[in-house]
């Protein structure tokens, strides 16, 4: 199912950086305890990085984690590594910031491909981070995520998860419908109609349940809600723990 890309309005990512970075403090400081007795490096792979602004950040805050960016196509990777290769030689990107992986989320091989990196280095993700994702893709599609995350495609008895343990956490920062499927406000009905919809109307705004139901039938549970400015959620799940 081909889709537009949505490029976010001049100026958000800059104006939500601060606050999507406070929200993920957290998450980071509990991911850094759980391997502080392991000699394996955490690893937290984004979704849809481009332009690389935020994950740019992160990896100079934590240099103890390692960050994955990922892009949906070769054109994004593209402007990445030319904005990466364009930074100031005093500013460099830091040494725990890798460069783009292809992965588009609907895509099979792309899944496989990065199951392969992980596998090749005998390591799992710690954690697994969207920034304004969700909308941006047709209904159905953000399945896709906990599927594979979950390792739900093999018919091994072993756990085939991408995600390191229960501590670890997917993680979604977004403008949101209410659980009911109505509009939070009158702006966030005219941002789906002029930004997205008009672009393709397969794309729209979701609510936080009908995303946790896909979760759930891969393993995940909702853990928290944290309340964001301009009326934004950043929501958090985590592996369902077997006991």
């Amino acid at each position: 199912m081909a889709y537009p890309n949505i490029n976010s309005i001049p100026g958000t990512q800059q104006r939500n950086l601060g606050p999507v970075t406070e929200a993920l403090l957290p998450l980071v400081e509990e991911l850094l305890a759980v391997y502080s007795d392991s000699e394996v490096t955490p690893r937290v792979l984004e979704l849809a990085s481009h332009p690389y602004t935020h994950i740019l950040s992160w990896a100079k805050r934590w240099p103890s984690v390692e960050w994955w960016g990922s892009a949906r196509d070769t054109e994004q990777i593209r402007d990445i590594e030319a904005v990466l290769g364009s930074t100031p030689t005093d500013d460099r990107p830091p040494s725990n910031l890798r460069h783009p992986i292809r992965l588009d989320i609907q895509s099979e091989s792309d899944w496989t491909n990065l199951r392969a990196l992980l596998d090749g280095q005998s390591i799992q993700l710690g954690g697994v981070i969207m920034l304004n994702l969700i909308h941006c893709c047709p209904l159905g599609v953000p399945e896709e995520i906990f599927k594979h995350l979950s390792g739900d495609i093999s018919s091994s008895d072993v756990d085939e998860s991408l995600l390191h343990s229960s501590s670890s956490w997917v993680a979604a920062y977004g403008p949101w419908k209410n659980d009911d499927g109505t509009y939070k406000s009158d702006a966030d009905k005219a941002f789906e109609e002029s930004h997205i919809r008009s672009s393709d109307p397969s794309l729209g705004l979701r609510s936080i349940q009908s995303i946790t139901s896909m979760a759930e039938r891969h393993g995940f549970i909702e853990d928290k809600r944290v309340k964001m400015p301009a009326g934004n959620v950043f929501v958090v799940w985590r592996r369902r723990v077997v006991v």
